[in-house]
């Protein structure tokens, strides 16, 4: 669902109020569910200590490298933080609705 109606869009099925679209005054965000302890901050990957083949961790001294392979799975840096392959803090607060704001970001956006 959107907050703006699109005039060209067709009709689709009524939600609260019997309207077909979501206003911006009624949005609001869903609370997060409690994720267990285990699934945190990629403990799941963790736990197991296997270590991953043919990542490519990189280098902030210099330009990343154009990669085109499949061989190469690019990341984000925020899933790289996460999962703890580099180093950084990461931060929610209720103004960004729940948006991740990384608070050591030495490379920059890559994505």
């Amino acid at each position: 669902m959107t907050c703006l109606k699109p005039e060209t869009a067709r009709p689709a099925a009524t939600g609260p109020g019997g309207i077909d679209h979501n206003p911006f005054d009624t949005m609001a965000p869903r609370t997060p569910g409690a994720v267990p302890r285990e699934f945190r901050n990629g403990q799941a990957v963790k736990a197991h200590n296997i270590a991953p083949e043919g990542a490519y961790f990189p280098s902030y001294n210099i330009l990343t490298p154009h990669m085109r392979s499949p061989e190469y799975v690019q990341m984000s840096t925020a899933a790289a933080i996460t999962l703890g392959l580099v180093p950084g803090q990461m931060h929610r607060c209720g103004c960004t609705r729940c948006l991740n704001l990384l608070l050591t970001y030495p490379e920059g956006c890559r994505a």
